[in-house]
């Protein structure tokens, strides 16, 4: 997406988000986690999630408590650069 700027440029801003690879593979588990019944259920059931960044702290009733960091690492094959990117428009 172009992102609007109020600035006093013609510039445009590119948001490059992980979140706009998503698949329904990468979503649809979400659907089970309130059908989970421990602890190691929910960690096998996060391990399918590929939403990007989320984190996820979990415990049931006998005590045992989770954690997980959940979503796809996305290898670039083209090295991206820091900070905002100009790219000329035509």
């Amino acid at each position: 997406p172009v992102l609007p700027l109020e600035v006093e440029s013609d510039e445009k801003m590119f948001l490059r988000w992980t979140g706009f690879s998503l698949t329904p593979k990468d979503i649809t588990p979400m659907f089970s986690l309130l059908r989970v019944q421990d602890v190691s259920e929910m960690d096998e059931l996060l391990k399918a999630v590929g939403l990007p960044s989320w984190n996820f702290v979990f415990a049931d009733t006998k005590g045992e408590i989770g954690y997980r960091m959940i979503g796809n690492a996305f290898l670039h094959r083209v090295p991206t650069s820091f900070g905002i990117e100009t790219i000329p428009f035509d």
